[in-house]
């Protein structure tokens, strides 16, 4: 249970084993590679490949091959959440993904789908222009007047326009005195009226920059017959382009079948996209390839069998231990089946250094038992765990999907655990026997609350000073760790002297112990500063420090309130189904609603507050103390 041990390799093979290492190197996946040129020199930089032209090739096909799915996605037909759930995604191993590289026809499948789509489009376009003519005809559907009648004549033109009413007035002031222009109202729609309009066409440039700035507006009309006859001549287009649209897309759904090596398709490409990007971290000369990276120790042997899988013994390879307080060491954490699944909450907040330590099976117990503890409810605790049970056994889960769900599976337990000490089911729905009752305790849960937040920060001071002894450094233990659990300790018991019968002689011998304390953080809080002053002001102020372990101690009442909080919620819900019950059969139906709606909406709200609240008692109070964190994640070579 711990960061996995590294070892540092530097790899050089023949230029031409450079491709098919690389795919070999995907199957064992277990490598991390870093830049040759990271540390070089100017005269010492060695080139990397150019792959720029197969890059861009590749991404091409990737945007295509992209587009396709996104094409096809839409019409395949969705399986229920719990089918979805249980089919999972479609797998297909690396040896798989190759050979679909090499040979799948994605450039037929391509434009025959680009054609179909096309087509589609069109047809929508004109469909959509159709229902625009339609939309500006249907306020004149009822005049007789034939639209052939309208446009240029031997001597004349004729127009429709439309006009608001509320320019009505002026525009019969603009166009009353003009001999030569003829205007015929035709149809009204709201506030819009509809003018026909005739010219001699000799006049045509004066006569319309008088209808325009008089408000008229002409219609783009065309074809034969009434409005009428054209409306129907319209829908008739319309009918028939909706079939040949729908043609089209039966074209494109018949290539659903297509879907699953589509995107097996997809996925090689990434993983060749991965190849060729990687290729920029290597150098090369005219013969040879040189390679660096990172691989688990207990896995050098396989690698080494891997790359004589490709180059036989044509490579020399050297590995050597990764330095303790290197940066750049990539990290993987190691742990059992029951704390893996807390590795989550390490890799949100921040892989660990290389010289520190894997924090999560430190704080993994005290997570499981402050989850159940804002949680506390027998109820509760089993819904989470059928629930986490049944996706565990019958869905076909990612692995990070099924690590997260057993991340819950194991809470579920440390929630049925604290709701037999608090003795609540289902918000107090069946009496049961508590050893702390919920009701009445609420000094014990209190006291209890900041105790176990008192183990928590005392834990994660230990932690640091392990470490300081780990790394050589024994005093600084003494002076960063040792000195603070003088001054706390000592205040609490000086503290609790107050409020409990405790023998004189604690109290004295409690402040005294505080007092060395102190006195030693002021000491030697700051003994890295140079002068004397520093020393004893920066002391000053991180002894001042010791007031955010009231802020600490305060944060772990939480766990009292978040737990009576949902016992309550519970307990209003109860509260209210039973006045349903009261009202015959239409309350009866109306109180299961309310209890099923209630207590599965509590149950929600009770793990996401769980789980955020018990992250930030983690993340803030425990691992301020001694973790840093930044490391970076060990990247296995596969597109994930």
């Amino acid at each position: 249970m711990a960061i996995e041990n590294m070892s540092r390799f530097q790899l050089y093979i023949f230029d031409k084993d450079r491709k098919p290492l690389l795919k070999r190197l995907q199957k064992f996946a277990d490598v991390h590679f870093v830049d040759v040129r990271r540390n070089a020199k100017d005269d010492d930089v060695l080139p990397a490949p150019d792959v720029s032209l197969e890059w861009q090739q590749n991404n091409e096909v990737i945007s295509k091959v992209q587009w396709m799915l996104q094409l096809l996605e839409p019409y395949k037909e969705k399986p229920g959440m719990i089918q979805g759930l249980k089919e999972g995604l479609p797998q297909a191993s690396l040896e798989q993904l190759y050979d679909l590289q090499e040979s799948y026809p994605w450039e037929e499948l391509y434009q025959y789908l680009q054609s179909a789509h096309q087509t589609g489009e069109d047809k929508k376009n004109q469909i959509a222009n159709r229902k625009q003519e339609m939309e500006e005809l249907q306020p004149v559907r009822a005049t007789d007047i034939p639209l052939e009648a309208l446009g240029e004549h031997r001597m004349t033109i004729t127009q429709w326009g439309t006009i608001q009413s509320k320019q009505l007035e002026a525009f019969e002031e603009q166009t009353k005195d003009e001999p030569y222009l003829v205007l015929e109202k035709i149809a009204e729609d709201g506030q819009t009226l509809y003018w026909q309009a005739s010219f001699l066409k000799e006049d045509r440039h004066r006569q319309e920059d008088l209808l325009r700035k008089a408000g008229f507006q002409p219609m783009q009309v065309q074809g034969e017959g009434t409005p009428a006859d054209r409306i129907r001549v319209l829908e008739e287009e319309i009918r028939q382009l909706e079939n040949d649209r729908e043609e089209a897309r039966n074209r494109i759904k018949s290539k659903l079948k297509e879907l699953p090596e589509l995107h097996a398709y997809f996925e090689a490409l990434q993983n060749r996209k991965l190849r060729l990007e990687t290729q920029g971290k290597f150098g090369q000369t005219a013969y040879t390839t040189s390679i660096e990276g990172y691989v688990p120790t207990v896995e050098i042997d396989r690698f080494k069998k891997a790359v004589e899988d490709v180059s036989g013994q044509a490579y020399v390879a050297d590995f050597t231990d990764a330095e303790r307080d290197n940066a750049e060491v990539p990290i993987r954490l190691k742990n059992n089946s029951l704390v893996s699944p807390f590795e989550s909450l390490t890799e949100m907040y921040a892989m660990p250094h290389y010289n520190e330590i894997d924090p999560t099976p430190l704080f993994a117990p005290f997570y499981w038992l402050f989850f159940g503890m804002m949680g506390a409810d027998i109820g509760y605790g089993i819904i989470l765990l059928a629930i986490t049970f049944v996706a565990l056994k019958f869905f076909n889960l990612t692995e990070g999907m099924r690590r997260f769900v057993k991340f819950f599976f194991y809470l579920s337990f440390a929630v049925i655990g604290w709701g037999v000490i608090y003795g609540s089911f289902l918000g107090g729905l069946v009496a049961m026997p508590a050893l702390i009752d919920m009701n009445k305790d609420f000094m014990v849960m209190l006291i209890l609350s900041v105790a176990l937040g008192l183990v928590h920060l005392f834990f994660a001071m230990a932690i640091k000073a392990y470490m300081s002894v780990r790394d050589g450094n024994p005093m600084d233990a003494f002076y960063d760790v040792g000195l603070w659990y003088m001054a706390l300790v000592g205040a609490i018991l000086w503290l609790l002297g107050s409020f409990l019968p405790l023998p004189a002689i604690v109290g004295k011998i409690a402040m005294v112990v505080m007092i060395i304390g102190m006195v030693g953080i002021v000491l030697f809080g700051a003994r890295d500063s140079e002068s004397i002053v520093g020393r004893l002001v920066g002391g000053l102020y991180e002894l001042y420090g010791i007031s955010s372990y009231i802020g600490d101690f305060v944060s772990y009442t939480r766990l009292m309130a978040l737990g009576l909080s949902s016992a309550f919620i519970g307990y209003a819900a109860n509260l209210i189904v039973g006045m349903l019950f009261q009202a015959g059969i239409i309350g009866y139906i109306l109180g299961f609603v309310v209890f099923l709606g209630f207590h599965f909406f509590n149950v929600f709200l009770t793990m996401l507050s769980g789980y955020v609240h018990t992250a930030r008692l983690t993340y803030v109070e425990f691992f301020g103390k001694f973790y840093e964190g930044g490391g970076v994640p060990f990247k296995k070579f596969v597109h994930p």
